[in-house]
């Protein structure tokens, strides 16, 4: 009889181990148990710790889009960033030695990864939530950036002023200006404004010190350039999230207009994209697409800055 007791827990416990298997091979699975450990069984101010072979991070675990991935084990968008670094070099675009700015820097994923490369002198990273803020800051420091990066607590727009800034409860990574998806749960708060040039001048940064300038501030991305027009001028490569989705045609005709003065080329940076969709395009001929993804934008012909 012991036996067969034996037997029936080796098989419960086979079975139990097996169907865990399968389920941890499941995202919605891991997703969801992620949040009921975090949600259930941690305290609200709690933060994971968590490492990479080069770097480590503290992220909230109550974000269900960027702290989810890292926490999984996964970098955010490390291989897109890295990326546009092997293109603009190859266009003869990339000023080594510049400054990394990072316009909605979240929690440092993509300055961190800046650094990293060893290709800038120091980042500016401009993100005005508070509390993303604060792990942005923790972030550079634990990773031994903190003498070399700027960290500007604002939203960068094509104005100076205050604004709402809508703060998504569930995605930390959606905070907006101007929220996207009205029926998502919001709380709002008061942040100031003001353009990348005046943020630069301030810091004593001229657009020739600029290295890569990255924007994804969840669809006031054309508002941001109308804001860098020194910038612009420059010729400075520009990694955006852009989609005709979020800016539509008339968005998408502006963002254009701004740039195609000083800029002639557009690579997408998603890297499940095919080689063959990889062809460096022409800007006004470029098909952004109907869904948010990460595009370079830079001049091939390595221009020299005006004015």
């Amino acid at each position: 009889m012991r036996a067969v007791r034996q037997i029936r827990r080796d098989l419960e416990e086979s079975f139990i181990g097996g169907l865990c298997s399968v389920l941890a091979r499941s995202s919605r699975f891991r997703r969801s148990a992620l949040r009921h450990l975090f949600q259930n069984h941690m305290a609200p101010t709690s933060l994971a710790f968590v490492t990479f072979p080069d770097h480590a991070l503290f992220v909230d675990p109550r974000d269900q889009m960027i702290a989810y991935q890292l926490v999984s084990g996964r970098a955010w968008q490390r291989e897109e960033f890295e990326r546009a670094m092997r293109i603009t070099r190859e266009a003869d675009a990339f000023r080594p030695g510049g400054w990394f700015v990072d316009v909605g820097a979240n929690i440092g994923t993509q300055s961190i990864y800046a650094m990293l490369s060893g290709q800038f002198r120091g980042v500016i990273a401009i993100e005005p939530d508070p509390h993303n803020a604060s792990l942005l800051r923790r972030n550079l420091a634990h990773n031994g950036f903190a003498e070399s990066a700027r960290v500007i607590e604002l939203a960068a727009s094509n104005h100076s002023g205050t604004e709402k800034f809508y703060r998504d409860n569930q995605n930390f990574g959606a905070h907006a200006l101007a929220p996207l998806l009205p029926d998502r749960a919001y709380t709002s708060i008061d942040v100031k404004t003001a353009p990348l040039d005046t943020i630069l001048a301030e810091l004593g940064v001229t657009p020739d010190d600029v290295g890569l300038v990255m924007i994804d501030v969840e669809g006031h991305e054309i508002e941001v350039l109308k804001g860098m027009e020194r910038v612009r001028r420059h010729g400075v490569p520009i990694i955006a999230e852009v989609s005709g989705g979020i800016h539509g045609a008339d968005g998408l005709a502006e963002l254009r207009r701004l740039l195609s003065e000083h800029y002639d080329h557009v690579a997408h940076l998603r890297s499940n994209r095919s080689a063959a969709d990889d062809d460096r395009q022409l800007l006004d001929g470029f098909d952004f697409g109907t869904r948010q993804t990460d595009v370079l934008i830079y001049n091939a012909a390595a221009a020299k800055p005006v004015g």
